[in-house]
């Protein structure tokens, strides 16, 4: 019979004798796909060791060098076989969406369900996930230190190896490759390279550097060199150092792997420095005086506004993010002299430098302002227009808060509105106002009213709408629903409105005070009791996209009562845009025949909506 090499690997259990595996079966344990053995206690302790980063939707693991991602030739460990470790009790285990050679070291991801590898897998495809790897290249640097390498690749077979060669364009078998790289660090001998594959072939950077003359070290099959200043290169020195994707559960994930010590120390033998490029390095910074009392979420977006607050919700569960040693949560509020640790932030090595306003711009922003003092200022945020970046979100008001001066003097914001609703929106303009407002939000003695044009007329004519909500679907396809209370990922929500007037034509004009501030919070309710916004077309029926015909969003922050940071009250209201007045013509309301606060006029306690 064939016989078979038992492999053993550093820091890795072997795979056991049958009689070992059984004993295994007798004891429990994890299990594996496919009914073999499970792992052992010193298994699942090697694979949650390897643990980046983790949530509902995906696992991100640092796969060692020598690991390889999925079942070979070889009779050995895989990650796949690891990922049991992780199993559900259905014995259902995360797939790994992706996969590094068997001599690559770093970040490697898995989903933990088949909607997110499904997401995962399409978001690959569309080059949305961003891949960020590390290389000793010899001799030397590339030149130009920093480019696009763009040579169309081809498989060839050489017995039963698979080899990768640069191809000629026409050839039948070529797929376009790209890789983008700059020099980190250099000597005559050696570099550091950072590189960004652009597509996803085969071997494609372990190509590409061949090909312009700078083979990874430790790489035999494509011309690296085994020995660099006297030392060896005792593998590939190719680390996957970063991994940014974005998260079935919303939002962009950022996740890290340390450079591992190989490779750190033949990068201090050749003196190539940084060993750990400033965008990989933990960070430990001083919370300022001027921002005591500052939420984590709002002090960390001011000083990296790439940053998504669902980012920040997973770097402070997953414990990378420290106030003075200590795990903390997003909305943890900072205390003068306090150290934070901040993990790593792929993409970004610095607060990014602010860039300049247009003249145009900054006059535009001054012109959105209702009220301004030295703590508070207050605008008239127009619809389509959002309050804060993403990633494919250039104009925001974010962006415009430059008109008022960058670092200190640059207002902070304390809430949010939709990029579709327009009306009322408030800032601090120094750290400690922003503290108060923020709290004045939090502790509920800040009231909003909207005003809305809806499809129907509510009955009764005033209420409030109780009715817990819970976020559904993945990223871009989320949505607010009805939840019942204490199911999983159910928020209390509660709406006050009342009806200003209606029509003849199936439409109502209420005014909305939201109790609770739960994303999408009018929107959804409105649609729960049958009664959806106009110009929505997320939270609509097929007859209010009908009666929408011509609208946008007819949703407007109108007022805003609010403490003053300083004392008294802000008591502030916004002019309607031309959205709203678009649909106010449309049925007939007159803006002038509303009363100023419809709830202090409405006498006993509204009835409550379920």
């Amino acid at each position: 019979g064939r016989m078979r090499t038992k492999q053993r690997r550093p820091h890795l259990p072997p795979l056991g004798e049958v009689d070992r595996r059984q004993r295994r079966r007798d004891e429990g344990g994890s299990p594996r796909a496919g009914g073999s053995a499970p792992l052992s206690p010193e298994e699942i302790e090697f694979a949650n060791g390897l643990v980046l980063f983790r949530d509902d939707h995906v696992i991100a693991l640092n796969k060692p060098a020598g690991l390889s991602s999925q079942g070979g030739r070889i009779a050995a460990h895989t990650l796949d076989d690891l990922l049991a470790a992780f199993a559900k009790k259905s014995g259902v285990k995360p797939r790994l969406v992706h996969r590094l050679d068997r001599a690559t070291s770093g970040v490697i991801l898995a989903a933990r369900s088949q909607p997110a590898a499904a997401f995962l897998g399409k978001a690959l495809m569309q080059r949305r996930v961003k891949k960020t790897y590390l290389a000793i290249v010899a001799p030397g640097a590339p030149a130009p230190p920093a480019g696009l390498i763009e040579a169309p690749l081809r498989r060839e077979l050489q017995g039963r190896e698979a080899y990768v060669r640069v191809s000629a364009a026409d050839h039948e078998e070529a797929q376009t490759a790209s890789t983008r790289y700059r020099t980190i660090a250099s000597t005559a001998e050696a570099a550091l390279v950072e590189l960004t594959p652009m597509t996803g072939r085969m071997h494609q950077l372990r190509v590409h550097l061949a090909s312009i003359g700078r083979p990874i070290a430790g790489d035999p099959r494509y011309g690296g060199a085994l020995v660099l200043g006297g030392a060896p290169a005792s593998r590939l020195m190719l680390h996957a150092a970063s991994l940014e994707f974005p998260n079935p559960g919303g939002g962009q994930t950022c996740v890290a792997a340390p450079i591992p010590a190989d490779m750190t120390a033949l990068l201090a033998h050749l003196g190539l420095t940084p060993t750990t490029p400033p965008a990989l390095e933990v960070k430990l910074l001083t919370v300022a005086p001027d921002d005591d009392g500052v939420r984590l979420d709002r002090w960390l977006r001011r000083r990296w506004p790439h940053l998504g607050q669902a980012h920040i919700h997973k770097l402070a569960r997953g414990g990378q993010l420290r106030v003075d040693g200590a795990r903390v949560k997003a909305q943890t509020r900072l205390t003068a002299g306090a150290r934070v640790r901040v993990p790593p932030l792929p993409g970004v090595s610095a607060p990014p430098a602010a860039q300049p306003l247009s003249p145009r711009d900054a006059a535009f922003a001054r012109s959105l302002v209702l009220f301004e003092d030295e703590a508070v200022l207050v605008l008239n945020k127009p619809a389509g227009l959002a309050v804060q970046g993403g990633t494919k979100t250039r104009a925001h008001i974010d962006a415009l808060l430059g008109a008022w001066g960058e670092g200190d003097r640059r207002p902070r914001l304390v809430h949010r509105l939709d990029r579709d609703t327009s009306g009322v929106l408030i800032l601090g303009k120094t750290a400690a106002a922003a503290a108060r407002l923020a709290e004045a939000f939090a502790r509920r003695t800040a009231h909003k009213t909207y005003w809305a044009i809806v499809e129907g007329v509510p009955r009764p004519a005033q209420g409030v709408i109780d009715l817990s909500l819970a976020k559904t679907g993945l990223a871009d396809r989320q949505r607010i629903t009805p939840a019942a209370w204490g199911e999983a990922g159910a928020q209390s929500a509660s709406t006050e409105y009342a009806t200003l007037a209606h029509s003849g034509a199936g439409a109502a004009w209420l005014a909305l005070r939201p109790l609770t501030g739960r994303t999408h919070q009018l929107r959804a309710h409105m649609l729960a009791i049958g009664h959806p916004i106009l110009g929505d077309r997320k939270y609509a029926t097929p007859t209010s996209l009908a009666a929408s015909a011509g609208l946008a969003l007819q949703l407007h922050a109108r007022h805003l009562v609010i403490p003053h940071p300083t004392g008294g009250l802000i008591d502030i209201t916004a002019p309607i845009g031309p959205n709203l007045e678009a649909g106010l013509a449309k049925f007939g309301f007159d803006p002038q025949a509303a009363s100023a606060d419809p709830f202090e006029e409405s006498g006993p306690p509204p009835a409550k909506r379920r």
